[in-house]
């Protein structure tokens, strides 16, 4: 009872004062089309700057504090774009974060290049943010996520630029766990905003579960720094680490490159060869429960109410019921997240009334690393179905750039538009955000009658560079 109560007190923060606000920009670079053919091998129909930009945030404990991110924003001023939020995987070190030009970077630029205002948090315990990054920790995190999204309206009003209050939502491996946690804080609180679409991509959505399996288990596993991250991390918010004492929890050999991590000695990636090597030596293998105390292991095996049990369930995203059309992209054959976290939460979800969960698996043969890019280009094509690029909110002009006819249509959908489309080209979506359809749009009309009945999202890309999706009924 004593651990259950701890917990409670943990999680239940006193009140404090808190206005966010946007700090500072600074300009980092431009990206080109011919950037995203030569790096990626895709045409995009924008041309984008990036900023990082510093911002208030609460941390763990609820202080008022400073962080950073990455904002990513179409070149085209005369069109109001959506919001996107891109939550990065995880990091090895403080600044191997997309706002100091990590690898990562790309990826929210691509979702910008298409059409976005994309923006990426360092996150707590990252960048310019102070203390150690709370690896997992799914409230705070999306706290922080909702006031980097604020200051990114701010900055966008202040470089006098126009921004729909739709969100989309996507992150990968840890931010497929973190856009999950900042989707359910959304549209819990936040009304002004409307998630328009999300795509959470091979995250562990069940850490009570699959990071519990993956703590006890006898089965060997890589990355057994991850163990350290998720123990160091819950233990800021939760006080996981009998008296904050390192070898209160691991055991005495591990200690050592532990603190090592945990003092920005050495990063995640060192910690890990380290923690293997010694692990090998001694125990004959990669095997993460050997890196834990026999009796702090007992407790995590046997006793579900205890403090560490609790703080995993705490950080479960997945029992809820999102209202957006969502997408819970894996790959089979991930080796460092299970699949089953995107089944188990698209179940949940629905038994909770979801009204649109899809779990897709995007390619079966895929390990964590290769699954990004078709979890990448699969959520694009989600998002694109729902995106509404329109022109600028602050101009005299409210008119759509584009308009379809007969709608509801049942076999030639035609195309009106106040400029000349030359070399438009079209993508249609079904409801799942699928696509069914694409091509040039040569003549002002598409063929539809092949596809069922139902209703369609039809979206224009234009060399002019603008984009525009419409809605159409097929009879």
């Amino acid at each position: 009872m004593r651990r259950i109560v701890t917990l409670f007190l943990l999680c239940s923060s006193a009140v404090v004062t808190f206005s966010q606000e946007f700090l500072t920009s600074e300009f980092l670079k431009s990206r080109d089309k011919q950037y995203f053919f030569n790096q990626v091998g895709i045409q995009v129909p924008y041309e984008i700057d990036l900023y990082r930009i510093s911002y208030t945030t609460k941390d763990v404990h609820g202080v008022q504090d400073t962080a950073s991110g990455l904002v990513c924003i179409p070149h085209n001023a005369s069109l109001s774009y959506p919001l996107l939020c891109y939550m990065h995987g995880t990091v090895g070190s403080r600044y191997e974060v997309p706002s100091f030009g990590s690898y990562e970077e790309i990826l929210p630029s691509i979702y910008s290049a298409f059409g976005f205002i994309a923006f990426t948090p360092d996150y707590l315990g990252l960048g310019i943010n102070k203390g150690i990054h709370p690896y997992l920790y799914a409230d705070g995190t999306a706290e922080d996520g909702k006031n980097m999204m604020k200051a990114v309206e701010e900055f966008i009003h202040s470089l006098g630029r126009d921004n729909s209050r739709e969100v989309f939502l996507s992150g990968y491996s840890q931010g497929g766990h973190a856009s999950m946690a900042l989707h359910r804080l959304l549209e819990a609180t936040e009304p002004d905003y409307r998630v328009a679409a999300a795509a959470h991509m091979s995250g562990p959505y069940s850490i009570s579960t699959a990071m519990k399996s993956l703590i006890t288990s006898n089965a060997q596993y890589e990355l057994v720094a991850y163990v350290v991250n998720i123990t160091l991390g819950l233990n800021e918010a939760y006080n996981i680490i009998p008296n904050n004492d390192l070898n209160q929890f691991f055991k005495a050999e591990f200690v050592e490159p532990i603190e090592d991590y945990k003092n920005e000695v050495i990063d995640l990636w060192t910690l890990n060869i380290k923690l293997k090597d010694i692990l090998i030596q001694n125990y004959g293998g990669s095997y993460p429960k050997k890196l834990i105390k026999d009796e702090i292991l007992d407790r995590i095996v046997n006793d579900e109410n205890d403090i560490i049990n609790l703080a995993l369930k705490a950080n479960d995203v997945y029992n809820w019921r999102p209202n957006a059309p969502t997408k819970l992209l894996y790959c089979k054959a991930d080796d460092q997240v299970s699949y089953l976290n995107s089944i188990i939460a698209q179940d949940t979800m629905r038994k909770n009334g979801a009204p649109n969960v899809y779990a897709v698996d995007v390619n079966t043969s895929s390990n964590h690393t290769q699954c990004v890019n078709p979890a990448i280009t699969n959520s694009l094509f989600h998002f694109i179905a729902f995106q509404q690029v329109t022109t600028s909110l602050s101009s005299e002009t409210q008119q759509p750039l584009v308009v379809v006819f007969p709608n509801p249509v049942d076999d030639m959908l035609y195309i009106a538009s106040k400029y000349e489309l030359d070399a438009a080209e079209f993508m249609i979506f079904d409801q799942k955000g699928n696509m069914v359809l694409k091509g040039s749009l040569m003549q002002s009309a598409i063929d539809v009658q092949e596809l069922p009945q139902g209703i369609y999202a039809l979206t224009i890309v234009d060399k002019k560079l603008f984009t525009q999706t419409l809605r159409f009924a097929k009879l």
